[in-house]
């Protein structure tokens, strides 16, 4: 990671957005997260973050649905600009 940053960043982000990077993320945003990367202390604690995030995430979540509980937005949708467009768009609401 800390090698190539930017790669990495590209090709982890990309697996898990639909559209193109630069359509997704404000480049400016990339390149935040990108020198972040290069830093091998805070790509470490990004990771770390990631992981402990997971956890507990997964747990919770597989909790929530075999309890059949999902969320309940108070708005409709959040997020700015059309699903796919422009630095992203609305979330999907009311799944685990």
């Amino acid at each position: 990671m800390a090698a190539q940053p930017r790669m990495f960043l590209d090709k982890w982000l990309d697996a898990r957005s639909e559209g193109s990077l630069e359509d997704r993320f404000d480049s400016r945003c990339l390149d935040v997260h990108a020198a972040g990367l290069a830093d091998p202390e805070t790509a470490r604690a990004m990771c770390d973050d990631c992981r402990a995030a997971y956890e507990f995430d997964t747990a919770e979540q597989k909790a929530d649905r075999e309890a059949s509980r999902l969320i309940t937005p108070a708005a409709g949708a959040l997020g700015s600009g059309r699903r796919g467009g422009k630095h992203g768009g609305p979330s999907r609401t009311g799944r685990t």
